[in-house]
């Protein structure tokens, strides 16, 4: 069995080599800084002086002139990289090419409504990853990190993705707007990457993207370009890498949680030109510990004191010292006894044996214990009331970006860029359901003193707290890679053709580790753990009875590798791509791009269960779908113009400049997958089980299962849809000190291959208790309705619907960018974005407790009389969903020559309208609920720079908002009479209902205050201090997956104190 603690600290090649070599550097720093202070020249002594002084003189320059526009080194914002912001001590002067987002064409796109973080403004908010990162974008939904790896509900649309990437410790997403992670399209300079193993949807994880390799962050807000592949319903994230680096820059960065979380960062970048050969290298390593849930307030199961009776989640079926009950008498399926089934095939009941329940008193070892020691009866129950005592996992990264150009002549390059990832991370079990033991104890275990086998379900905390017993654990494993192979020609005139091949995969692999309730005949350590189970001698006998204070030795095989599942995505993109300059137009030349493609998405999923009498292998692609690896492919080809109407040379009455883009691309998306054809065949064979009474090995029929396709049966069926997608956008500058752009664009997204086919036809089943708002028959009026309950309603339930269109968006999106030239260094920029999706697949099943759906066609199947016949649970095109944002930025800077420069930045970001409308006129708005975005975010921040020291301070607000699933009420409960679920569902089966819901609460606001500050000693050197949650504030009350906290809007991690350095050595 492999030793989880040596999983905990295996490390990549990268967390072992590179930290030496920074230590090295920094060594060799440290002592030449020392001796330079004893023997450095007058002369360097004045260039430093030069150059600070340079420095000031540009900061200068930079205000005086802080209305002109940017030049070449604009990307798709309005922000002026020359000012002393943007040149911060880490800021590289090295970068020459330029990428935009939004466009393939050789200028940036101004109408896009795009926002731009560079290398230097991330390197400011003292992050330490890109999830870090993302928990700072106010357009960001933190619903997918790894601190809500265990959680159910965030809001992101997971839930269905056959992949199945729930518990996926190791993942980070963007979710802009909430609109969901599988609906923001992730990019590396402008190009595709290869989404999470095992998932069809294409979710990027962002943990996979070294940090150190940023040069900038651009999002595109107003929904995706149609150059990408028109696909991005929510928008896109475009990472742009460094290039045509020249030099080496060595980064260390360590984190100090107050919840235990801290992290190690350490990353290197160089680069070179020689020849004809240019080069750049961003290499990053770093590990994570998890939070410690006690530090965080999370101490107890037990929330009654704060929230009220039903918020108790103590186990009464699963504890220490150990439940008891009686034996079913069966070795093939062991369990507590409910009839004489397995006795002697009969349903009598004996009440006595069905009710019997003990336990020993807590304090109790279960050495010499007696019948009489023992509680009796449910009432009596000590519960089980261990915290999880971790969220996250240990994780460590090893990440790589490596950009390589070569120029064959004047007019042809051969370019290289790719990304190189891998992660690993472990976690602790402490789910009950992982920890607990279900055993027949045999009449002879020492601590048995019933005298007959006893079923009892056992938690061994306290074994695994001091090591008797190995506690369970995942282990997840991912690897990232992306390739991009391209060539470039210059043509006539400024006018340019690519070729590029780009191929991205990635692969996931979940381990899990437990103890499994029946061990296999020949596995290792089978012997022993049953020889300990039925010893009758107290040192070696495994102690289920007790408080875990006493019992046998250590057994290092009570683990086992139970289960494992492998997922892996592929995506390969073929483009052909033209862009340049046309004719003068206006005083300004025409810039277009064409583009052609051809992309292919493929993804595995595979599962395997290894313990007890069976092993489960389940390919679900080849299933469900049809092929073990289903294949989603697309062509796509765009255009795009940009037409300058008029320019400053050229100014109109009515204006001082017009431009004006034209974008559309034509794509097609194709999928082929199976209807119908579900297949299973059985046979009979012996397995081995153990027998608790006699303590011997015996045969027993096992049925051996295998799912497939009879292809006979099956249907192909091909998926094919072809649609446009333009795009329209205006620039307008009516005065000099105003500009305006006007974005509009269209989006298409075709159905998931799970969601188009499934091999099974579908089930027929009944559904309870329904009221249906809608009934007529041959007496009720015309246009009108009655309300009918029903006792029960036959429904149709399918995995699948091969009639589904494509998703389609309409975006627009207006910005106003005021630089008033009567109040110099202000700036005030103004957005408003408007999405509306339609024909979003959704299924009916989501809208079971809803009775007026039952109004609609798609859901109701009814006589011509309109009674209704049966419900239909398939899956849908919605109607329509909708989402407005307004949003302002106020920037106002001032310059000293005693204090130097000052920044204020105040941001708003609001949403007018958020609603669901999956049926017309059904409308729903979760906007301000745990499961969505809050309804408005807010930001004061403050920048302050002088000579060779900055400061940023910054203040987050976030509203409360309504924790509309904080409690699930259980019939128990419900039939108790326990506080609020009673009053809201009970009685329970009163009138034949028989139903339950979720509690609500109200949640606080939150204030988080961040700060950074940076000073440059030296050319070479400089050390930045940052804290998160500066002020340790904590989390809002509330309670949200049986934690005291809401992870999707306070980070757990606390507060966080860094320091970094970064050290430049100037003799490279």
């Amino acid at each position: 069995m492999p030793d989880s603690n040596s999983t905990v600290n295996n490390k990549g090649f990268l967390s072992e080599l590179l930290p030496m070599w920074v230590a090295i550097f920094g060594l060799v720093f440290a002592t030449g800084s020392l001796v330079a202070q004893e023997a450095e020249s007058s002369e360097d002594s004045k260039k430093v002086v030069e150059a600070d002084e340079d420095e000031e003189d540009s900061k200068e320059d930079a205000s005086a002139n802080s209305d002109e526009a940017l030049e070449e080194e604009v990307v798709s914002d309005d922000e002026d990289e020359d000012s002393p912001k943007s040149q911060s001590l880490y800021a590289d002067e090295d970068m020459e090419e330029v990428i935009t987002t939004g466009t393939y064409m050789p200028i940036s796109d101004p109408t896009a409504l795009i926002v731009r973080y560079t290398a230097a403004d991330i390197e400011e908010m003292g992050v330490t990853d890109l999830s870090d990162f993302f928990r700072r974008v106010p357009e960001q939904f933190n619903s997918t990190t790894p601190q809500t790896s265990t959680s159910w509900s965030t809001g992101d649309e997971l839930g269905g993705d056959s992949g199945g990437i729930y518990y996926a410790q190791n993942l980070a997403t963007v979710n802009l707007h909430g609109m969901g992670s599988g609906n923001t399209l992730v990019l590396l300079d402008g190009r595709r990457v290869a989404g999470f193993g095992g998932s069809e949807r294409d979710i990027v994880n962002i943990l996979g993207i070294p940090l150190e390799a940023i040069a900038a962050v651009e999002i595109q807000l107003d929904g995706g370009s149609a150059v990408y592949g028109a696909d991005a319903l929510g928008g896109v994230v475009n990472f742009i890498t460094k290039k045509n680096y020249r030099g080496i820059s060595l980064n260390m960065k360590q984190d100090n949680s107050y919840t235990g979380a801290d992290d190690y960062t350490t990353g290197m970048t160089f680069g070179f030109n020689w020849a004809k050969f240019r080069t750049t290298v961003s290499i990053e390593t770093g590990e994570r510990e998890p939070i410690i849930n006690a530090k965080t307030g999370h101490k107890t199961l037990d929330f009654r004191h704060l929230f009220g009776p039903e918020y108790d989640y103590r186990n009464f079926d699963y504890a220490q010292p150990g439940i008891v009950r009686e034996w079913n008498g069966s070795s093939r399926y062991p369990g507590p006894y409910y009839s004489d089934w397995y006795i002697n095939g009969s349903f009598t009941i004996d009440w006595e044996k069905r009710n019997f329940i003990a336990q020993l008193p807590p304090d109790h070892t279960g050495l010499n214990s007696t019948p009489e020691d023992f509680n009796y009866g449910r009432e009596n129950i000590h519960p089980y009331n261990r915290i999880e005592p971790v969220n996250g996992a240990h994780s460590s990264r090893d990440g790589m970006v490596m950009n390589v150009y070569y120029d064959l002549n004047d007019n042809v390059e051969i370019f290289m860029n790719s990304r190189y990832s891998t992660d690993t991370s472990f976690q602790e079990m402490w789910s009950i359901y992982s920890l607990a033991m279900r055993l027949v104890v045999p009449a002879t275990n020492a601590y048995n003193p019933f005298g007959r086998p006893m079923h009892v379900t056992y938690v061994p905390g306290n074994e695994q707290d001091t090591g008797i017993l190995p506690i369970p654990f995942r282990k997840v494993e991912g690897e990232n890679k992306n390739v991009t192979l391209g060539v470039k020609w210059k043509l006539i005139g400024e006018n340019e053709l690519e070729f590029s091949v780009t191929e991205g995969r990635s692969s996931n692999l979940l381990l899990r580790f437990q103890s499994s309730t029946r061990r296999e005949r020949y596995a290792p350590g089978t012997d022993e753990f049953y020889r300990r189970l039925a010893s009758p001698d107290p040192d070696e006998a495994f102690n289920l009875f007790g408080n875990g204070t006493v019992g046998g030795a250590p057994f290092r095989d009570f683990l086992g590798n139970t289960s494992r599942q492998i997922g892996t995505n592929r995506v390969t993109e073929i483009a052909v791509l033209a862009k340049g300059f046309w004719f003068e137009l206006n005083g300004e030349r025409i810039s277009y791009s064409l583009r052609y493609s051809q992309r292919a998405l493929r993804y595995t999923n595979r599962y395997q269960y290894l313990a007890g009498l069976y092993v489960y292998d389940f390919d679900y692609n080849a299933i469900w779908n049809g092929f073990s690896e289903p294949v989603s492919r697309s062509n796509n080809f765009s255009f795009e113009f940009w037409l300058p109407i008029f320019s400053h040379e050229e100014p109109k009455l009515w204006g001082k400049e017009m431009q004006f883009t034209i974008k559309n691309t034509r794509t097609g998306n194709f999928n082929w997958g199976v209807v119908s054809g579900f297949d299973f065949q059985f046979e009979t064979t012996e397995g081995w089980v153990w027998n608790p009474s006699t303590l011997e090995w015996e045969t027993v029929p096992v049925n051996q299962w295998e799912y497939g396709i009879d292809r006979a049966e099956a249907e192909f069926i091909k998926f094919e849809e072809y649609d446009n997608a333009p795009s329209f956008g205006l620039y307008y500058e009516p005065l000099r000190d105003l500009t305006v752009t006007i974005n509009y664009s269209k989006n298409v997204e075709p159905p998931l291959t799970s969601q188009l086919y499934d091999s099974l036809e579908g089930s027929d089943w009944w559904v309870n208790d329904v009221v249906d708002p809608c009934h007529r028959d041959a007496d009720t009026p015309e246009g009108e309705y009655e309300e009918v309950f029903y006792d029960r309603v036959p429904y149709r339930y399918s995995w699948a619907n091969p009639n589904l269109k494509s998703t389609k968006s309409v975006n627009w999106s207006l910005r106003m960018v005021w630089k008033p030239q009567f109040f110099q260094n202000f700036e005030g920029t103004f957005t408003f974005a408007d999405r509306s999706v339609r024909d979003k697949v959704d299924r009916g099943i989501n809208y079971r407790t809803e009775p007026r759906a039952l109004c609609y066609d798609v859901i109701a199947s009814r006589t011509p009389e309109g009674v209704l016949e049966f419900i239909n649970y398939d899956y849908f095109n919605a109607y329509q969903d909708k989402t407005v944002t307004a949003g302002a930025i106020i920037k106002y800077r001032l310059q000293f020559e005693s204090i130097g420069l000052v920044e204020t930045t105040l941001q708003y970001n609001a949403y007018i309208e958020r609603k669901r409308e999956p049926l017309k006129g059904l409308v729903f708005s979760a906007l301000g609920t745990a499961r969505d975005p809050d309804k408005y975010t807010g930001s004061v921040g403050v920048f302050w720079s002088k000579g060779s020291a900055s400061a940023n301070l910054s203040f987050d607000y976030t509203p409360g908002y309504l924790n509309d699933r904080a409690h699930y009420c259980s019939y128990l409960q419900i039939i108790n009479e326990v506080g609020q679920c009673y009053e809201l569902y009970g009685p329970w089966g009163a009138n034949g209902v028989y139903r339950s819901g979720y509690l609500q609460m109200e949640v606080g606001s939150l204030t988080t205050v961040y700060f950074s500050g940076a000073y440059r000693f030296s050319p070479e050197f400089s050390v930045r201090f940052s804290a998160q949650n500066l002020l340790n504030r904590s989390a809002p009350l509330t309670i949200r997956d049986r934690k005291p906290y809401d992870a999707t809007r306070w980070d757990a991690r606390g507060r966080v104190l860094s320091m970094s350095f970064n050290y430049t050595p100037s003799f490279y």
